[in-house]
């Protein structure tokens, strides 16, 4: 495959990670293709998907060929969480983009010096890639945040020594302070799982990754191996949005039901009326596993850049 013609199909398959989640399987608490939320559905994630590809491969071409510039990847964050924004007037992707923007840096790194995809190599360079970004990527990190303003990220939040992203001075602060992006989100690892992802290599999604290659091979079913595959990730962590939102003992007593369901529905065909059931359960007590949506998105966007490259 030519080069550039490669760099837009790899840029096509992680885009389009965004509104496969959305639409494919049943995901209790999430948008999908029988329900919408309040103030989400997947036209919102149709747009975000399609804008996303610009800067997406602004981002891979990056990596690829190594340019200079002084953000990394963070700058088209906030360009994208922008553009979203004025289309369709909610945050749709702040959070999938967090990770797949250094996903995507990283997978041109990993071009650039095999000239052909490893996926083996994406954890250690991803850990590699977070450490080289420095306090331009922190500084438009916070531009997007601020821009997106979501509900769970407040002024109260504990910061410790880091700046408060939402300081009326955050841009001098930062600077002051030479607050690169790796202290910014080791810190933030400890109450942010999508922060805890990047600085260890993509730990949960490699393994979300791999469950749902398995579940495809059992049974070749794309919506419920990727309904399985939510599950999955909701039962192996808590999720951080809920625990922000909700506390620490109702993102505990999701996860364990997200595990006990998990074992009921991978034996049972009627594993769809099971998770609708679920589904109206987190509707009625406003439970959004936004983080494990995320940590989704990233596992889908590795899945289909491998059969993207294969084909």
């Amino acid at each position: 495959m030519k080069q550039n013609n490669l760099l837009r199909t790899i840029s096509a398959a992680i885009s389009s990670s965004i509104i496969i989640e959305a639409q494919s399987g049943i995901k209790p608490g999430l948008v999908h293709r029988y329900r919408d939320l309040p103030d989400l559905n997947l036209k919102d994630f149709a747009i975000a998907s399609t804008v996303s590809y610009k800067y997406i491969y602004r981002v891979l071409k990056r990596g690829f060929k190594a340019r200079i510039v002084k953000a990394l990847f963070y700058d088209q964050l906030y360009y994208a969480v922008k553009d979203i924004m004025k289309q369709t007037h909610t945050n749709t992707s702040l959070g999938s983009l967090i990770i797949l923007l250094p996903l995507t840096y990283t997978i041109g790194k990993i071009l650039r010096r095999k000239n052909t995809y490893n996926p083996r190599q994406i954890q250690e360079l991803l850990v590699e890639t977070i450490e080289e970004a420095g306090v331009e990527d922190t500084v438009w990190l916070y531009k997007a945040i601020r821009t997106v303003k979501p509900s769970y990220i407040t002024q109260k939040d504990e910061i410790g020594e880091y700046v408060n992203v939402w300081s009326k001075n955050y841009i001098s602060e930062i600077n002051r302070k030479k607050q690169k992006l790796i202290d910014t989100l080791k810190y933030s690892s400890r109450y942010d799982r999508n922060s805890y992802e990047l600085i260890h290599g993509l730990p949960t999604i490699m393994e979300g990754l791999k469950f749902l290659d398995e579940r495809m091979k059992k049974h070749n079913d794309w919506d419920r191996a990727v309904s399985e595959t939510y599950l999955y990730l909701l039962s192996k962590q808590l999720d951080t949005v809920i625990a922000r939102k909700k506390g620490l003992r109702i993102a505990e007593e999701v996860r364990r039901e997200a595990s006990s369901i998990l074992g009921v529905i991978l034996n049972n065909q009627d594993w769809s009326r099971i998770l609708l059931e679920l589904d109206d359960k987190y509707r009625a007590e406003e439970i959004r596993p936004a983080s494990t949506a995320d940590l989704l998105v990233a596992a889908i966007a590795l899945h289909l850049l491998e059969e993207s490259i294969s084909h």
